[in-house]
Formats: C-alpha cells, sequence, structure tokens
C-alpha cells in the first residue's frame, strides 16, 4: 500500500515539474495569499469617527470627550443633539462609534449607592473597525 502511495507522489512530482505553468501557480498563488493575509490582519483601525451624546454636561462627561479624543484609534468628530441625531449619524455612516453619556453621570460618579455607566454604540458596516472602536472607547 505504502509502495503505491509512494510511485501515486512520484509520478505527480514528475508531472509538476514537466509542467512550468502548473509550477508557477503552484508556487506564486500560496505566496499571493499569504500577502494578502498579512496585509489584511496587519493594518491597525485608526480614525474611527466618534460622536458624543453628552446628556448629563457635566465636567466629568466633558473629560470624558476629551480623554476619547486622545486615542488613536478615535477621532471626536461630532456632538449630537439628541439620541435621534445619534442614530441618524450611525445609520448614514457620518460616524463609526456614538457615546451615550446619561443624565446625572456623575452625580451617579459621585454616589456610593449607584454604579455609573456609559453607553458605547458602534456601527455596524466594518466588523473589524466596530471591535476596535469598541474596546478603545
Amino acid at each position: 500500500m505504502i509502495y503505491r502511495i509512494a510511485n501515486l507522489i512520484y509520478k505527480e512530482l514528475i508531472q509538476i515539474v514537466r509542467d512550468r505553468l502548473l509550477l508557477s501557480v503552484l508556487l506564486i498563488v500560496p505566496v499571493f495569499l499569504l500577502t494578502l493575509l498579512s496585509y489584511s490582519t496587519g493594518k491597525s483601525v485608526a480614525g474611527l469617527r466618534v460622536a458624543i451624546l453628552d446628556m448629563d454636561h457635566s465636567m466629568v462627561s466633558r473629560e470624558i470627550g476629551q480623554q476619547l479624543s486622545i486615542k488613536k484609534e478615535l477621532t471626536l468628530s461630532a456632538y449630537a443633539g439628541d439620541m435621534n441625531q445619534l442614530t441618524a449619524m450611525l445609520n448614514d455612516g457620518n460616524v463609526d462609534i456614538g457615546v451615550v453619556i446619561p443624565r446625572g453621570f456623575e452625580r451617579d460618579l459621585n454616589s456610593t449607592y449607584t454604579t455609573p455607566s456609559i453607553q458605547v454604540i458602534a456601527g455596524a458596516t466594518n466588523n473589524i473597525a466596530s471591535f476596535t472602536g469598541l474596546s478603545a472607547a
């Protein structure tokens, strides 16, 4: 059985060496695919546009906006007036990430009884960019 497999492999190697086109395809295509794979996975995502809906209008919420704009992955591009405007920006593709700071955020931050929370919404057009933006935020 092993002898038959060895003969078959030997015959195929002879055919590959004889056919120059097949040999070039067998060598070039995998190198090309590996190059494309490394190019697509090696690039980092930077400059994702962020819109902030600040319903608290406190010093802490403004500081959060400034801290988000410092990150290299994120670029603060707009402030939304209400939730409908933020949703429209995300749906139209004007921004990639939306951050919602609720009313009373600073009060909840200073309180021992409640836990403050911020909502981060990612657009669904590019999964890799969305995951990177959510992680950075």
